[in-house]
């Protein structure tokens, strides 16, 4: 997966924001689930991820999708706030957290349910907390551990926000 992602960034022609990606694989024993996933924050102003079950694409993404960016906003937000970096008098979006998220997200298993004929969005509602419950404590561990990209990502966070706020600024005069 970190191949298949250092491709996507390359494809995409964005640069990365800090040298190591983010690396989960893991299996969640109660609900038998694996996941792996691969993130890297890069320079472009849009969020892109490629997501899958059982190597079947979800373009439409689903309830594993909003189970990563929730343990992702939960791990980012708690990284921040313990090591006192909250930019002062901006408050900081989801969107802002997940602006230039590149990554990969392949989930297997047991009982998928798909929505929908084409099988491009997942509605197993138990996988959301799963995913959360797997990707925050991971990823609070690595921005412990990878100081150098954990501040870089953070002040593209941040940046993002400040452009947020100009532009909404901008927009009012």
């Amino acid at each position: 997966l970190v191949d298949y992602l250092a491709h996507i960034i390359a494809e995409r022609r964005s640069t990365p924001v800090h040298d190591s990606s983010f690396t989960l694989i893991k299996e969640h024993a109660d609900s038998g689930a694996k996941v792996e996933l691969v993130l890297r924050w890069t320079e472009t102003t849009d969020e892109h991820l490629r997501s899958y079950v059982n190597g079947i694409t979800t373009s439409s993404g689903g309830t594993h999708e909003n189970g990563m960016r929730a343990g992702l906003g939960k791990a980012i937000r708690n990284f921040i706030e313990t090591h006192g970096l909250s930019p002062k008098g901006i408050s900081l979006t989801a969107d802002d957290i997940r602006e230039g998220l590149t990554g990969v997200l392949s989930v297997f298993v047991p009982d998928p349910q798909f929505q929908g004929q084409t099988k491009e969005r997942l509605n197993n509602p138990e996988l959301a907390a799963v995913l959360d419950s797997l990707v925050r404590p991971a990823l609070e561990h690595w921005l412990n551990q990878n100081i150098s990209a954990s501040e870089a990502i953070v002040a593209r966070i941040i940046l993002a926000a400040r452009a947020r706020e100009a532009s909404r600024t901008a927009k009012q005069q």
